[in-house]
């Protein structure tokens, strides 16, 4: 039976030097290739290539005797460049993809073994489209746009979070505000009440004073034991209602004041990448950080992988991969239990609902948004134990 869907990967190396844009870091290309029924997708990614306004051919190599131009990948200034086509061809094999500027090759990657006449191959497809005029600044303006609305994107996201930061800290502001504002008003109350005990003592004395003596010294001694309940009462009552407010302020502090741990190595690899707060609900207990990546560093091991996505299988096959480099980053957080210990490692892949990576067979089977509103763009999550280093179901 005909397989439905196909997809190999390929890694393009420096051939030039020359065409680098920064010395010690030779320039890298990552390709992908998608077989879907009767349709290929192929899809390349350039990192590090010097920039040139023309931009570079892209020459498709497909056996010892064939070789076509399948159009050209423009850089920016940072030097680099996406590019994307699609054929209508089932039986469509390629062996080899090549980079190319006038006659030189900066770029080059084969599947399997080498062609050995690929330098000839690429050398008369050169020939056949140098007298070919192609409208360069109108491409320019086409590849420029995905990247303009992924800037647009990321700032709306950044100024919608930098705008919750504001008023939950204004919101913190009030309530303190508020407590001074109640603190003086008891503090008023007892003035006044203290005032008035003082002048009802006063009345009382004189009222006491016009009777008899005997029924005076009767008198004042029922009025002062009176008093003097109600005072001890009313401090008893105050001293009691201070304690509570101390034993309550004591908790928030403490609770306020508790400290996450982190493994020392894991630690010293975090420093690295910007804790953040990916969620407009927060999950209790949780850290994040974002960790950014590129082609140079997406097939990496290093933490905090913790080993997890290499034990499961080639990264570079997953969904994994492809989803955290088409949004250029994926998070990973730690979350503790109520008594600050470390429970969980969670990994999360940018995406969207219908993006679920390898359709949840890598252990992303919850999806969190990162909005209330539209709920669409969010990130699939995966809980690891920390103690047995498994795929876990996480505590809501």
């Amino acid at each position: 039976m005909r397989k439905r869907y196909k997809r190999d990967y390929m890694i393009l190396e420096s051939k030039d030097p020359s065409f680098r844009l920064k010395e010690r870091i030779s320039p890298k290309a990552f390709a992908k290739i998608e077989t879907r029924e009767e349709k290929v997708n192929i899809m390349i990614y350039v990192e590090n290539v010097k920039y040139i306004k023309s931009g570079y051919r892209i020459i498709l190599i497909q056996d010892d005797l064939t070789a076509k131009d399948i159009g050209r990948v423009l850089v920016n200034e940072n030097g680099k460049g996406e590019f994307k086509i699609n054929f209508d061809e089932e039986n469509l094999e390629v062996k080899g993809i090549a980079l190319t500027h006038e006659k030189d090759i900066p770029l080059i990657g084969f599947k399997g073994k080498m062609v050995d006449n690929y330098e000839e191959l690429i050398n008369k497809n050169i020939k056949r489209k140098e007298s070919v005029v192609e409208d360069l600044d109108k491409e320019d303006e086409v590849d420029k746009i995905p990247d303009l609305r992924k800037e647009k994107i990321k700032f709306e996201l950044d100024e919608k979070r930098d705008y919750e930061e504001e008023e939950i800290e204004e919101e913190k502001e009030e309530e303190i505000e508020q407590e001074e504002q109640e603190e003086e008003t008891e503090e008023e109350i007892e003035e006044n009440y203290d005032t008035e005990l003082k002048q009802e003592e006063i009345e009382r004395n004189e009222k006491v004073e016009e009777k008899v003596e005997n029924e005076k010294k009767k008198n004042e001694e029922k009025i002062l034991f009176s008093q003097k309940e109600k005072i001890e009462e009313k401090t008893e009552q105050k001293m009691n209602d201070s304690e509570e407010q101390d034993v309550d302020r004591k908790e928030s502090r403490e609770k306020d004041e508790k400290v996450y741990l982190i493994p020392r190595k894991l630690k010293k690899l975090l420093k690295k990448h910007k804790e953040i707060k990916p969620f407009i609900k927060e999950i209790d207990n949780t850290r994040w950080w974002k960790i950014d990546i590129n082609p140079l560093t997406m097939c990496s091991y290093i933490m905090p992988y913790l080993g997890y996505i290499n034990y499961i299988n080639y990264t570079i096959y997953s969904d994994i991969t492809s989803l955290s480099y088409k949004y250029r980053h994926y998070i990973f957080g730690i979350k503790y239990s109520c008594d600050g210990k470390r429970k969980y490692y969670i990994y999360g892949i940018p995406g969207r609902r219908n993006e679920q990576p390898d359709e949840g067979e890598t252990g992303f089977c919850n999806f969190i948004p990162c909005d209330d509103k539209n709920k669409t763009y969010g990130y699939w999550i995966c809980c690891i134990d920390c103690k047995s280093r498994l795929i876990a179901v996480a505590d809501k």
